[in-house]
C-alpha cells in the first residue's frame, strides 16, 4: 500500500511539474507578444530561461530563448550587453538543433543570431559566419520554407546583397531570394526594405521607390507588430532619400 501511495505521489508531482513548465512558456509567449516594451522582452527571456533551469533540453524554450535574444540585441545600446545576449541565443539554438535536428527553428535562430554576433563583433567575425549562415538557412528551406514568413530566403537575400562579390555576394541571387520570400509572405516588412535596397544597388530607383511605397501601404501582420512599425519608419526615411536621388 505504501509503495502505491509513493507511486501516485511521484506521478502527480510529474503532472504538476509539467503544467508549471507549460505555464512558464505561455507566460513567456504573452510577454514576447508585448516586446515593443523592452522590459517585457527581457521578462519573456527570463521565463524561457527559467524553463531551461528545470528542463535544459526543452526544445520550445530553447528556440524561443534564441528568438528573444535576436530581438533584444537591436534594442540594447551597450556592445558588451549585446555580445552577452547574442551568445545566449547562439548557445540555446545550437542546443535546440541537437535536441531536435529535424525541425527548422533551431537552424533559423542560430543563423540570425550568428548574423547579430557578426554585427556586434565586426566585419572580420562576420566573414567567418557567412558559410554556416547559408548552410543553416538552406536546411530551414528544406524543412519548412515558409517558416517565419519565408525568412530563410530573406536572410539569404540579405547575405548575398551585403557580401562582396569575391566572397560570393550577388545582387541577382539577393533579388531571387527576396522575391521568393515575398511570394511566400507579403506581410514581412524586412522583405520590402531589403528588396528596395537591392533594386537601388542595381540602379533601378523606380522599383526601389515602388517597393518602399508598398511597404508603407502593407498591412501590419500581428506576428511582427513592433518590427513593422520600426521598418515602416525606416522605409519612409529611405523613400525620401531615393526620391532625392531620382532628381539628380
Amino acid at each position: 500500500m505504501r509503495n502505491i501511495i509513493i507511486l501516485f505521489s511521484v506521478f502527480f508531482s510529474f503532472i504538476i511539474f509539467g503544467n508549471n513548465i507549460e505555464d512558464l512558456i505561455k507566460e513567456g509567449d504573452i510577454l514576447y507578444e508585448q516586446r515593443g516594451d523592452i522590459n517585457k522582452a527581457f521578462l519573456a527571456l527570463k521565463k524561457y530561461r527559467e524553463v531551461l533551469t528545470f528542463q535544459p533540453g526543452n526544445y520550445e524554450a530553447l528556440w524561443k530563448t534564441a528568438k528573444t535574444t535576436h530581438y533584444l540585441v537591436d534594442e540594447i545600446n551597450s556592445v558588451k550587453e549585446q555580445k552577452k545576449i547574442v551568445d545566449i541565443g547562439v548557445k540555446a539554438s545550437k542546443k535546440a538543433i541537437k535536441t531536435d535536428p529535424g525541425r527548422a527553428e533551431g537552424y533559423f535562430w542560430l543563423s540570425v543570431n550568428y548574423a547579430k554576433s557578426g554585427q556586434v563583433r565586426g566585419v572580420l567575425k562576420s566573414l567567418f559566419l557567412i558559410s554556416p549562415i547559408k548552410k543553416n538557412m538552406r536546411k530551414v528551406i528544406k524543412i519548412n520554407e515558409a517558416y517565419e514568413g519565408g525568412a530563410a530566403y530573406i536572410t539569404l537575400g540579405r547575405v548575398y546583397s551585403q557580401v562582396p562579390g569575391l566572397l560570393g555576394g550577388s545582387n541577382r541571387k539577393a533579388l531571387e531570394n527576396l522575391q521568393k520570400a515575398k511570394k511566400i509572405c507579403s506581410t514581412n516588412p524586412l522583405t520590402y526594405l531589403f528588396l528596395a535596397e537591392v533594386f537601388r544597388d542595381r540602379g533601378d530607383l523606380q522599383m526601389a521607390v515602388k517597393t518602399l511605397k508598398e511597404l508603407e501601404k502593407m498591412e501590419v501582420d500581428k506576428r511582427w507588430i513592433p518590427e513593422t512599425i520600426k521598418k515602416k519608419k525606416e522605409g519612409r526615411e529611405l523613400l525620401k532619400k531615393y526620391k532625392l536621388e531620382m532628381l539628380k
